[in-house]
């Protein structure tokens, strides 16, 4: 089975995605999913800077990454970050 071992919209107060993914990956995750779209309309996108910055952290400790979206453009921004 699949374990969450984190679970958040993106803080909006937070720069340092890095360390976020480092936390995240310190829990030993099988992978790491992200949005890059705004749930239907229900939430904010998450910026190109924040995602490629937790795609770059994941992938320095070897995690591969997923990134959910709905609609084409969010589709294709999740495979130009470099996601797997």
């Amino acid at each position: 089975g699949v374990k969450t071992v984190y679970s958040s919209v993106y803080p909006a107060k937070t720069t340092n995605f890095q360390t976020v993914a480092s936390r995240i990956a310190a829990k030993k995750p099988d992978i790491i999913k992200i949005r890059v779209d705004d749930n239907l309309g229900t939430s904010r996108k998450m910026p190109q800077e924040v995602y490629e910055a937790v795609i770059s952290e994941a992938h320095k400790h070897k995690l591969p990454v997923v990134a959910h979206g709905h609609r084409p453009e969010e589709i294709r921004r999740g495979l130009a970050a470099a996601n797997d």
